[in-house]
């Protein structure tokens, strides 16, 4: 997925007191809302309506005394173009489309592994979703965006090297104990394969590109 410029010059520490000013704000966000004990469904409505207000009393004064008002972002002062929308969707849309294609495998029962991945993750979020708020997991998520990018671009063949050795640690542990007891479990044989319609995407053909 492509990632703008700016927030992967961020993420990446291009510049170091940008990402770090970042990161700080976000944590100190973190911490005002958990010591604060507000939702963040309420910190988001009194910001919003902060925003509002100091702009309405900023026009109204700017028009009294014919000054300029508060600058706006280029999309509420142009809205949304055609061409980007359908830009945007042409981007998404064989990542969507792979997406519900593996549901219809896993649906349809013509794929048990990744049924038992999905179930197994389901489950480990369900857990650990009962420790953790979810505030506290977009923070999580936070960190890890200004950490893992950074670390993998500094360790990459180290980091790939290991991945390659799981992966074929873990493809030989399938091929020899997972594949065969996979093999006894009958397979759903009532729904019909899904088939593109002429000039729609082929999601078949997606999802064995995606894995």
């Amino acid at each position: 997925m492509p990632v703008d410029n700016r927030v992967e010059a961020v993420l990446l520490w291009r510049v170091p007191l940008d990402s770090a000013v970042v990161l700080l704000l976000a944590t100190a966000a973190y911490v005002f809302l958990v010591w604060s004990n507000r939702s963040l469904v309420s910190l988001l409505a009194t910001l919003t309506a902060i925003t509002v207000g100091v702009c309405f009393v900023w026009s109204s004064l700017a028009a009294f005394f014919n000054k300029p008002g508060p600058p706006m972002p280029r999309l509420l002062e142009e809205g949304i173009s055609t061409s980007s929308v359908k830009q945007t969707a042409d981007q998404y849309t064989p990542m969507l489309n792979r997406c519900i294609a593996m549901a219809h495998r896993m649906l349809t029962g013509k794929d048990v592994i990744l049924t038992g991945k999905v179930l197994a993750v389901l489950y480990v979020i369900s857990r650990l979703g009962k420790v953790f708020s979810v505030l506290t997991w977009a923070y999580v998520v936070v960190l890890m965006a200004f950490t893992v990018p950074k670390l993998y671009e500094l360790k990459k063949p180290e980091i790939d090297r290991g991945i390659s050795q799981a992966s074929n640690q873990a493809q030989r542990f399938n091929e020899q104990y997972v594949a065969p007891s996979i093999a006894k479990i009958p397979r759903g044989s009532t729904s019909t394969p899904f088939q593109a319609k002429p000039g729609e995407p082929n999601l078949q053909s997606d999802i064995k590109r995606a894995l």
